[in-house]
């Protein structure tokens, strides 16, 4: 109950933000939307269990895998540009399926964020431990299956 109202008041001061008046119909409207959020997507919520301690290793490998990611995110563009800017695109599209050792929903989900985040690659599916992952070049598919982005979030697990 805690994480709903404090959900819905940040949506709610998201509103007031955004709307820029303090008119009683429009914090009722903001007020009934938030609320609205909040019921539709309360199966969404995370619970007491499901996220990790917060430990300062912990954060150390995250702001590891935030410098690895822009790296990988730079590296990618440069091979997007490559494919757009070359005289003749030859991207040869594919799909790959990356079944990674993650036991932890909440790493799975960071991975499909970070693999969708790389341009050029885009999560499809999560079937279970399994990515659908769509490739701009099968070339790459490698590239996803060894990333090591990857290993980084199993150190975080083991922590």
């Amino acid at each position: 109950m805690a994480t709903k109202l404090r959900v819905f008041l940040a949506l709610f001061a998201f509103w007031i933000v955004i709307s820029e008046r303090l008119q009683w119909d429009s914090l009722l409207i903001g007020a009934i939307c938030s609320a609205g959020v909040i019921m539709l997507n309360s199966d969404l919520f995370w619970g007491k269990g499901d996220l990790p301690r917060f430990t300062l290793r912990r954060t150390w490998i995250m702001i590891q895998l935030l410098g690895i990611l822009l790296v990988e995110v730079v590296k990618a563009n440069i091979d997007v540009l490559k494919f757009v800017l070359g005289r003749k695109i030859e991207c040869r599209q594919g799909v790959v399926v990356y079944c990674p050792t993650l036991k932890h929903k909440w790493l799975r989900v960071m991975l499909a964020n970070f693999i969708t985040l790389t341009p050029g690659t885009m999560v499809l599916d999560i079937d279970g431990d399994c990515f659908t992952v769509h490739l701009l070049d099968k070339a790459s598919a490698d590239g996803v299956v060894k990333w090591s982005i990857a290993e980084k979030l199993k150190r975080l697990e083991d922590e």
